[in-house]
């Protein structure tokens, strides 16, 4: 009887951690062969299928002049990286496949949002950024 209910809390945990995690990766979107990195204001990533949202947030003060470097590689679907204002302004938008730097003098104090969109997307990405 005692094996009996050891095996029944065994299978519930293994249950439960199952759910939990489902419900994680379900909220970021759908991932194949993904491999990212991301460390301080370094994004990076190589996927075979991303339909979803990475969203970095970046405190930024009125004045500070950022300056993103980026290269997109989209071999299918659309990718993109935006980086929003708080109050929900599009500072700057890019698209895949492009590679270059685009500058901004932010306008406004706060947490702003950068968010990079797959959508049935096939490629990677590579972003950092400096503020002056």
């Amino acid at each position: 009887m005692k094996r009996r209910r050891k095996v029944q809390i065994l299978f519930l945990t293994f249950l439960l951690l199952a759910v939990v995690l489902t419900g994680c990766a379900h909220r970021s979107g759908f991932r194949i062969g993904y491999r990212s990195s991301a460390m301080g204001n370094k994004m990076s990533a190589k996927f075979i299928l991303l339909s979803g949202t990475n969203t970095k947030y970046i405190k930024l003060t009125e004045g500070d002049v950022v300056s993103f470097q980026y290269e997109l590689k989209a071999e299918k679907g659309e990718l993109t990286v935006t980086l929003i204002a708080p109050s929900g302004d599009t500072v700057f938008e890019v698209e895949a496949s492009s590679k270059g730097e685009e500058t901004a003098v932010i306008s406004e104090s706060g947490r702003h949002t950068l968010k990079i969109r797959g959508q049935k997307a096939r490629g990677s990405y590579n972003i950092s950024w400096t503020v002056k």
